[in-house]
């Protein structure tokens, strides 16, 4: 039995979730840099797909929502409460829990 192409394949599932979840914290970067308000929304949208498509490649991308709430924290400079209300996938979160 040769071990390298189910290895191979088997590791794609990591690199999927990663690159999603860089994509959407890049997006996430360029959203909360941008001033148009119709620009934010296109970026926010990207973010949230980003996202998804993470947490379908792997389940362990459920950090994502951490890491992208810390990231917007920092760029922010503080946590407060408006913050917390455009978290990317905070709809997504209990929806994906359950699958």
């Amino acid at each position: 039995m040769h071990v390298e192409p189910v290895a191979w394949v088997m590791g794609r599932k990591d690199l999927l979730s990663a690159f999603w979840l860089l994509a959407a914290l890049v997006i996430q970067t360029f959203e909360l840099s941008e001033s148009d308000r119709r620009h934010r929304r296109v970026l926010y949208l990207a973010t949230l797909l980003c996202t998804c498509l993470a947490l379908l490649s792997k389940i362990a991308a459920m950090t994502a929502f951490v890491v992208l709430a810390l990231a917007r924290s920092l760029r922010r400079a503080r946590f407060s409460r408006a913050s917390c209300t455009r978290l990317p996938g905070q709809r997504l979160a209990p929806c994906s829990s359950v699958c």
